[in-house]
């Protein structure tokens, strides 16, 4: 179903689990994230519930940094939309997506994760959070809504303001994990919360899911182009 190198697909009963796996980082590049998001759609054409991971070590480092720089002002500017749409996709799959948090997962990474509608963590070494103020970037609308819609409100200034980075056992603390469990008992952990989701009838989740979503979601399309020259002069300073 993917023609990318990097995604692999296992199917367990009604339950369609999505791998990303480059060997590294898993940094986001357009076609991983063109890719990425397609599969995600199709797969949901016909899976009950979907769990989305990385490989062992990194979920996701985000936006591929290093990438971004050599790239043309237009591939650049391609690379910063993939990469809202890819999140866009996500955030109203039409059926129920579990993250499952292999590594690390920051910055784009994260809200990968937290586009979901579920996290579970690896009890590992590894740091979950939206690390952009961090590092000088402001985090884009469409980062904020996703965040606005995963972290609970008492936790929202941590998280997304202050570019605070968590421990498995720091997010679960603040919700932002549903669980945390041993390493080579995440993708089993991740595929039995999902089972009982893969039961919700679609027209009702995915009508209920826009409604909860949706204005999130019209804000994340409706501010993706003003912003991404912003974001971009952001990288470069």
């Amino acid at each position: 179903m993917s023609t990318h190198a990097a995604i692999k697909l296992e199917q367990r009963e009604q339950v369609t689990v999505v791998s990303v796996d480059d060997g590294k980082a898993n940094a986001l590049n357009s076609a991983l994230m063109r890719a990425l998001r397609d599969t995600l759609r199709e797969v949901a054409k016909t899976a009950g519930a979907v769990v989305l991971t990385g490989r062992a070590g990194f979920f996701s480092g985000g936006l591929d940094v290093k990438l971004l720089p050599t790239l043309s002002h237009g591939d650049r500017v391609e690379m910063v939309k993939d990469l809202g749409h890819l999140l866009h996709a996500i955030f109203l799959l039409e059926r129920p997506v579990v993250a499952a948090l292999s590594g690390h997962a920051l910055g784009g990474g994260a809200l990968m994760a937290l586009a979901a509608d579920t996290r579970l963590a690896a009890d590992a070494k590894l740091r979950f959070g939206l690390n952009e103020i961090a590092i000088g970037v402001p985090v884009p609308s469409f980062g904020v809504e996703i965040a606005r819609a995963a972290v609970p409100a008492h936790w929202q200034a941590e998280a997304v303001l202050h570019g605070r980075t968590y421990s498995p056992a720091e997010a679960l603390a603040r919700g932002l994990v549903e669980a945390v469990v041993a390493p080579e008992a995440l993708l089993d952990a991740a595929v039995a919360r999902a089972a009982p989701l893969a039961a919700l009838p679609t027209g009702a989740y995915l009508t209920t899911k826009q409604r909860l979503r949706g204005a999130g979601a019209h804000v994340m399309t409706a501010t993706l182009d003003e912003e991404i020259e912003n974001f971009l002069k952001s990288f470069s300073a």
